[in-house]
């Protein structure tokens, strides 16, 4: 069978995401917490951040 992650990475690339995407989403959904990414390394990733260039947040960023 295949893994949690590659059944991730296969939806979203089956679905349009971008590699990048695709990837993040797989580590936000790591079900062990001590491997799962920080909200910091969701922001500052190179697909979110890009996005939010243009965005003043409204509270500081969280950093890891």
């Amino acid at each position: 069978g295949s893994s949690p992650a590659h059944d991730v990475l296969t939806l979203g690339s089956a679905n349009g995401f971008s590699p990048e995407a695709s990837q993040l989403l797989c580590r936000m959904l790591e079900p062990s917490p001590d491997k799962r990414c920080s909200i910091g390394e969701v922001v500052n990733s190179t697909w979110l951040l890009p996005l939010l260039g243009s965005i003043t947040p409204a509270a500081p960023v969280l950093s890891k």
